[in-house]
């Protein structure tokens, strides 16, 4: 198995595991769930936020702008061989 095949299993793994730790989350606290809710779409250098909550908010404007200048890092590396 090479490296590509690895990266792409254990993404889909760590994804499927969110996905079972939320579900356990939900299943605990019933219907009583005060739940908050965001995400961020990193496409190409330029990540695009979204939440319900406005600390939320600014906490994954942070994470995408984290993930922003790694993406640009991680693309640059090459260039500098």
């Amino acid at each position: 198995m090479n490296l590509d095949a690895l990266v792409i299993i254990i993404s889909l793994f760590l994804i499927l595991v969110g996905f079972f730790i939320l579900f356990i989350y939900l299943l605990s606290k019933g219907q009583k769930a005060d739940m908050k809710a965001g995400g961020f779409i990193l496409i190409g250098p330029l990540p695009i936020v979204f939440s319900t909550d406005k600390k939320l908010g600014y906490i994954l404007i942070i994470a995408g702008a984290i993930l922003t200048i790694l993406a640009i890092i991680l693309f640059m590396i090459p260039l500098l061989k």
